[in-house]
């Protein structure tokens, strides 16, 4: 059993009362918001480290499995995703048609991808068992080039 009441005529089982009554499931917010690097290391055992002089640092866990960081530096809005349990690729949740690619020094691998409602910079890395990627729309590819140098 699993705590939770039994299902009502024809419900699914797990489905509330209130939700059975109604006909709609309440959506769960796959973020959960943490208060630092330190809490997603000690939750997720990922080391997401910012560059010294990041401004307006926020950290949340998604879907029990990513650790995520926005953060602002020298101007421009970023935001970091990290996993043990995902390839790099599916973690900026970006899809669209991809302009520019090119692999960089330190293992990274650099691409413009164009959404249709905006452009984003993206690098991709893996590092000790950890895909990591790195986005941003409002900075160039030099910007982003300088962050992921001093985070990865």
């Amino acid at each position: 059993m699993n705590g939770r009441p039994a299902p009502l005529d024809g419900a699914a089982p797990g489905t509330s009362q209130e939700e059975a009554r109604t006909g709609q499931t309440e959506l769960v917010n796959p973020f959960r918001a943490v208060d630092s690097s330190e809490e997603l290391k000690a939750i997720l055992g990922i080391d997401v480290r910012l560059p010294e002089g990041a401004e307006n640092a926020s950290f949340a866990v998604i879907a029990g499995k990513t650790a995520q960081a926005s953060f602002g530096y020298e101007g421009c809005s970023y935001t970091l995703r990290a996993s043990s349990q995902a390839p790099a690729e599916d973690l900026s949740g970006l899809y669209g048609e991809v302009k520019d690619a090119e692999d960089l020094d330190g293992g990274g691998r650099y691409e413009t991808v164009d959404t249709g409602a905006s452009v984003y910079n993206i690098i991709t890395w893996d590092e000790g068992g950890t895909s990591y990627v790195l986005f941003s729309e409002d900075c160039d590819k030099q910007a982003a080039e300088k962050v992921f140098s001093l985070i990865e």
